[in-house]
């Protein structure tokens, strides 16, 4: 029998069986160290997190972005679940098809150029450079301005790769699009920034069901942004 917090955890950041297929063995796994005392229940929970960066936090930190604040409890199962209607969530075979950074890139431009942001993305980046519009999102998820040197680096030679995702050339919104979901991607996998490490206080919360969805986590009366989590470039 799987550890009962763990078990908590895996039902309520995965949205997968805590008992069956890849959250049973998460489960089981990570039972077996904390009855080891090689972890203890709360290391066990930040694995779980850890865990979610391919699925939950590819939506959570999307929504955050794109919409200012995290999907409702229904948008995330609907998002996530395998078991949801949506054939294309994040643990179906469309999804496995992508590495975790095409993952991010893949959700941006469905959401930034085709989906309920579209207009807002466009309205707040559509008039700017993809070099500006970098320099932009990049502040806005990382929390500190990037040097001119910074942005040169992150997209000087990925503007084909992005503008593959985009499909409406280098400069096209959903090449923005694009560029968005490939920052996300790296605050998230590097646990770096204002986004990606309030996103990990509020799965650390919602581990045991107690944390409120639909709400804008860089918001500081919410508990979960802290000002020393702010990343410069």
């Amino acid at each position: 029998m799987g550890d009962p917090q763990v078990g908590l955890a895996v039902a309520q950041l995965l949205r997968t069986s805590a008992a069956a297929g890849a959250g049973g063995v998460l489960t089981a796994e990570l039972t077996a160290k904390i009855t080891a005392g090689a972890m203890t229940q709360a290391q066990a929970v930040s694995a779980v997190v850890e865990a979610a960066d391919a699925t939950t936090t590819v939506a959570a930190l999307s929504y955050q972005f794109f919409t200012g604040k995290v999907p409702s409890g229904g948008g995330i199962d609907f998002l996530i679940s395998p078991t949801s209607a949506n054939g294309n969530n994040l643990n179906s075979a469309y999804y496995a098809q992508f590495n975790t950074v095409n993952r991010y890139i893949n959700f941006a431009v469905n959401l930034g150029k085709n989906g309920e942001a579209k207009d807002s993305f466009a309205a707040n980046y559509g008039g700017l450079s993809l070099f500006d519009a970098t320099k932009k999102a990049y502040a806005a998820i990382f929390g500190g301005t990037p040097t001119d040197t910074k942005v040169h680096a992150l997209i000087d030679g990925r503007v084909d790769y992005l503008a593959a995702y985009g499909g409406d050339g280098a400069e096209g919104i959903g090449t923005k699009a694009a560029m968005v979901g490939f920052l996300l991607a790296a605050a998230a996998t590097e646990n770096l920034g204002v986004m990606a490490r309030s996103n990990d206080a509020w799965l650390t919360d919602l581990a045991d069901g107690s944390a409120p969805f639909a709400i804008d986590i860089l918001d500081p009366a919410k508990g979960y942004y802290k000002a020393d989590f702010v990343f410069g470039g």
